[in-house]
């Protein structure tokens, strides 16, 4: 008891678990019709957020009446909810100690007896966590990797310089992400984070030493700068003009063209237009010649587009970089083959063989479980995953053209699935983190509704949420600025051209749908996970009165307008301003763009 009483000096710890709490107590006790039982003085206690006094409160109950099913009841209840949240916040051993005190009362209850088996799990994650961590990083899964890492030195401090080159390792990757998404002021400053933590200690193999990733670092902030929300105000030019004389010694190993546009962008925006010209002209290899003083800011401007479109053409030519290596490596004779009790997986290099059935067994779980409240180990037919060598080959495979990259489809007969398959191509920067969980939503999604599926553009915005958070920016990113019709948007088919912007408004709708969608409460029936939620929503899209009232709308003009104020809201999202070395954003102000 020593120990989960020792987690309530955290003031906010002991808020969130007063709200967590009182709500849940609140809404149990709304039936009671005696204010003075235990459960309601427990939900007084909560809501005036004195946790520990409530604990003390069940206690005593319990001492009183330990015979008492109801005092029982009450006192497990609080300790589970306690235990929930306190795993949540990464206090391993205050929850170990709270289920204890349930299980002791409850040894039969399921809720608790599954939490402590993922505590169990999570304790034995931070005695050894080099595997789990390599894991993570080896199926680029980078933001999971930084998530991972800072719970484990939040739980254990002392592993700070174990943790250390895996953190940099795993910065790098999530800057990476952002930088074939095109979220450009992202990635700039996460490459930056990842060298502000640079040490001599630090593994080479982390050190930004190659001249690819100098390259990306360099051209990620170049278009940064160039962006329309680019905020060049002069103590933002000023930071980087310090900025750059720290860093002169990698910059003159860059490309000439690279550091002269930089350069342009900057004295551009110190309001010094000659000096621009200047920079503009030498990285495009052209002779500068000082234009008529009426058309020399249109003269810059033009210089300026022009240099630009070099250093787009330039980061496309990085793009690939992920897949270089041994996962240009395709032996076009050979078939390899990795099995699991979910997945069948053939290409035509092992190590990628392993690495997608790998990916494959992490993502699986927990898709399913979001998708159907449950995960299933072994499916019967296993998923074929045919890895093909290039992206022609999959279209010539599959059927498919333009920038098609993955292919999912299942075959039933009756009530029997006879095949389930995903067709990917090993070069795909997104495969591991992006492609496949994107491919294996939709494998899911014809177990759990079989017989009457979710519409299209329903089913690619499930999907697009199981995309790394690096994309998801990218779709917001790309939402239209004209008003997207809801019945028009619910019925869409994915376009021959331009996938990206459509899938871009999936994920908006199905975001809208998550948010209004009623959960169902503590009585929801067995069959109320999200999808077939979401399948009794769809069957009123055919009448907007009826999807409005679904949503929680009395009126389809009410509907209208919440739709349409979600997508306003989901536009133009919030960017992370450009940051050098390891500076850190300040929390936006109301009133300002990001701001509550």
């Amino acid at each position: 008891m020593n120990s989960m009483l020792a987690a309530f000096g955290n003031k906010h710890l002991r808020h969130s678990i007063a709200t967590l709490l009182a709500a849940t107590a609140a809404t149990v006790c709304a039936s009671a019709d005696d204010s003075q039982t235990l459960r309601a003085r427990l939900a007084d206690l909560l809501r005036n957020g004195e946790i520990q006094a409530a604990v003390a409160a069940a206690q005593q109950a319990l001492e009183q009446a330990p015979t008492d099913e109801t005092v029982r009841g009450e006192y497990a209840r609080l300790h589970v909810a306690l235990a929930r949240e306190w795993f949540r916040a990464g206090q391993l051993d205050a929850a170990h100690a709270a289920l204890e005190a349930a299980l002791a009362i409850r040894p039969a209850d399921s809720m608790a007896t599954a939490l402590r088996g993922r505590i169990e799990v999570a304790r034995k994650a931070v005695a050894h966590p080099a595997p789990e961590i390599e894991r993570l990083l080896s199926l680029e899964l980078f933001d999971a990797a930084i998530q991972r890492i800072r719970e484990l030195q939040r739980i254990q401090p002392e592993l700070g310089p174990r943790l250390r080159a895996y953190e940099i390792q795993a910065t790098y990757g999530a800057a990476d992400d952002h930088f074939l998404a095109g979220n450009f002021p992202e990635a700039f400053s996460l490459y930056e984070r990842a060298r502000s933590q640079l040490s001599e200690e630090s593994p080479t193999a982390t050190a930004p030493t190659a001249v690819a990733r100098r390259t990306r670092w360099m051209i990620a902030l170049v278009l940064a700068l160039d962006e329309p929300s680019a905020a060049l105000d002069k103590e933002t030019v000023r930071r980087l003009r310090a900025w750059e004389r720290t860093v002169e010694p990698e910059l003159a190993q860059m490309e000439p063209e690279l550091r002269h546009v930089l350069s342009g962008l900057l004295q551009e925006a110190l309001g010094d237009q000659l000096a621009a010209g200047e920079r503009y002209s030498a990285a495009l290899g052209e002779a500068w010649s000082l234009p008529a003083a009426a058309k020399r800011r249109q003269r810059v401007a033009s210089l300026r587009a022009r240099a630009i479109v070099t250093v787009r053409r330039r980061y496309e030519d990085e793009r690939g970089f992920r897949r270089e290596g041994s996962w240009a490596i395709a032996i076009p004779t050979a078939r390899k083959v990795r099995e699991t009790a979910a997945f069948r997986v053939y290409a035509h290099n092992d190590l990628v063989a392993e690495r997608v059935a790998a990916a494959l067994t992490l993502h699986q779980p927990s898709i399913a479980d979001w998708l159907r409240g449950t995960s299933v180990a072994v499916w019967d037919p296993p998923v074929e995953v045919h890895v093909h060598a290039t992206l022609a080959d999959l279209h010539a495979a599959t059927g498919t053209r333009g920038m098609t990259a993955a292919v999912s489809k299942t075959r039933r007969q009756g009530d029997r699935l006879l095949l389930r398959r995903i067709d990917v191509y090993q070069r795909d920067p997104w495969l591991l983190s992006a492609t496949l969980p994107h491919e294996l939503t939709h494998v899911i999604l014809a177990d759990v509704v079989p017989d009457a599926p979710l519409p299209t553009a329903i089913e690619e915005g499930l999907a697009v949420h199981a995309e790394p958070a690096a994309r998801r920016l990218q779709y917001r990113r790309l939402l239209p600025a004209e008003a997207v019709s809801l019945e028009g948007q619910i019925r869409a088919m994915p376009p021959a051209e331009d996938a990206d912007r459509y899938y871009s408004r999936c994920y908006a709708l199905v975001g809208w749908l998550l948010f209004r969608m009623p959960d169902g409460g503590q009585d929801a029936p067995a069959d109320s996970s999200i999808v077939q939620r979401l399948q009794r929503i769809v069957a009123s899209t055919n009448d907007l009165a009826s999807l409005g009232k679904a949503l929680g709308y009395d009126r389809e003009a009410d509907l209208r307008t919440g739709w349409n104020a979600w997508l306003s809201a989901r536009r133009d999202p919030p960017r992370m301003p450009v940051l050098l070395g390891d500076e850190r954003p300040r929390a936006p102000v109301a009133g300002e763009k990001g701001g509550r």
